[in-house]
Parts: structure tokens; C-alpha cells; sequence
């Protein structure tokens, strides 16, 4: 089988939804829907993170969810794992030469950040349907918001295309990240399921986590180290004091707590 080159995806704009990973489920689970689609809303008032953690966005986000048929693209099951950091490298490279190539890299597993500051987030499903396993990518990120009116915590801990590139963004490039970010996610997509060298290596060469101490809660033990990078399989690496490194292919990267003191 020959795999495509480019996916072109056939668009579907929403004015309000709750989620729209949850929406492209649902289309998917029914067949009601031709693949590949991407659906965008520019309200979404229910959206979700990992581990059934919600995510907030207002009218400056950018909110959608792309859905295929991985085996149209020859992605096999296994690389699962690494859908994620395909698709944050895909963010960092759309957004760096707006806001000046700045240091915005991968706070792994899921996340795309500039300082410390959440900019990204990667929602990555496989939903099984009679047809055959979807794959369905949901991708909250902020282009304008100031967050004024957002939680005291997102507020403190997120920013945006705008705060980054000290610029307004007008509508017209606002769509242009949109246009761009899906060519960019369906090149990274395609590359994934090739087993690119090369992805490897952006997303090695992005990780904000490497030599840093991390903490990762695996859900009832949390792993403290180093992070010592993000390898070929999308798995993180930490080199733990006593027992030596372990790969990681979940979990939670727990902030930092500033009262303890970290020396690289």
C-alpha cells in the first residue's frame, strides 16, 4: 500500500460545543462522519485533558479535534505512545517563527510550554468502532487569551501566542495558525507512521525535561529523578538515584514545589 503523502482534512466549524474530542467520538463510534475530518469550535465549553482532567479555554483558544483511520497512514498500534510528542513537535514548529523562534519546547507527555507556562495541550484517543480503531487527536491551545476571566490557577500557570510574541493576532493570522497547524499535524502524523528518524530526534531536541529533577506520579507511586530525554518509542526517561533509570509511558509530571531546592 502506498501511504499518502499529506492527509487533507475535511473541516467541520462549530460555533458552540461541549467537547469536541467528545463529539468526534461519538461521530466516529457511528459512522456518521467521513474520514479524515477535523472539527473545530470557537466556544468549547466542556473541553477534556488527560486523565478526565477538564481543559478551560475562552474566545482567544484555539480548540479542535483531527480523527482518522490509522491503517490509511500505515500507523501501527504500538506507536500509540508517541502520537503525542509527533504532534507537539508539529505545535513548536508552527508557532516558533511567529513569536521568534523563541525556547518553546515539550513538557512531556503531552504538553507544549514557553517558560514554565503551558501554551499546549494533546489530547491523543484510540476509539474502536465496528469499522476499525480511530484515532482521534484533540489539540487546545492559546493564541490570544489574556486570562483575565480564567481560573486562578490556569492563570497563573498558562500563556499564549500573543503573550509570547508581545503582539495582538489579528483574525486573519489567527486563521493562519489554524491552516498551518493542520498541514503541520498531519506531516508529523505521516512521519510517525513511517518511523521518521528525523521526528525522533525534534521531539529529543524539543524536551524542556532533559537534566531536569522531575516527579512523575504513575497513579499510586510517583518517581522522582532526572529526566534523561525522550526516546524513539516516545517514552521518558529518568535516572533515578538508588534504582537506576526507568522508561516511563505514562503518567503525570507533577509541577515543581518551589520549596525544594534543585540542582541539575
Amino acid at each position: 500500500m502506498n501511504e499518502p503523502s499529506k492527509i487533507s482534512w475535511r473541516r467541520i466549524e462549530l460555533e458552540t460545543a461541549g467537547s469536541t474530542s467528545t463529539l468526534a467520538r461519538e461521530w466516529v463510534e457511528r459512522a456518521c462522519e467521513s474520514l479524515p475530518f477535523a472539527v473545530r469550535t470557537r466556544n468549547q465549553t466542556a473541553g477534556r485533558g488527560r486523565s478526565g482532567n477538564s481543559w478551560w479555554s475562552d474566545q482567544g483558544g484555539l480548540t479542535f479535534t483531527v480523527a482518522f483511520d490509522p491503517t490509511a497512514i500505515g500507523l501501527k498500534v504500538e506507536y500509540g505512545p508517541r502520537v503525542a510528542v509527533a504532534v507537539a513537535v508539529a505545535v513548536v514548529e508552527v508557532v516558533s517563527p511567529i513569536v521568534g523562534n523563541k525556547n518553546i519546547g515539550i513538557r512531556w507527555p503531552n504538553d507544549v510550554e514557553f517558560e514554565g507556562r503551558k501554551l499546549a495541550g494533546i489530547l491523543p484517543e484510540r476509539v474502536e468502532t465496528a469499522s476499525g480503531d480511530r484515532v482521534l487527536i484533540g489539540v487546545g491551545m492559546n493564541v490570544r487569551g489574556d486570562f483575565a476571566n480564567a481560573p486562578a490557577e490556569i492563570a497563573a500557570s498558562a500563556t499564549s501566542i500573543e503573550r509570547i510574541a508581545d503582539r495582538p493576532i489579528s483574525e486573519m493570522e489567527f486563521e493562519r495558525i489554524y491552516d498551518r497547524l493542520l498541514d503541520a499535524i498531519g506531516t508529523r502524523v505521516i512521519d510517525l507512521a513511517s518511523g521518521s528518524t528525523e521526528l525522533a530526534d525534534r521531539w529529543r531536541d524539543l524536551d524542556l525535561l532533559l537534566g531536569e529533577r522531575v516527579r512523575v506520579d504513575l497513579g499510586g507511586e510517583i518517581v522522582e529523578g532526572v529526566g534523561g530525554g525522550i526516546d524513539r518509542e516516545g517514552a521518558l526517561w529518568v535516572a533515578r538515584e538508588r534504582e537506576g533509570a526507568i522508561a516511563l509511558f505514562g503518567g503525570r509530571v507533577l509541577r515543581q514545589d518551589p520549596r525544594r531546592s534543585v540542582q541539575n
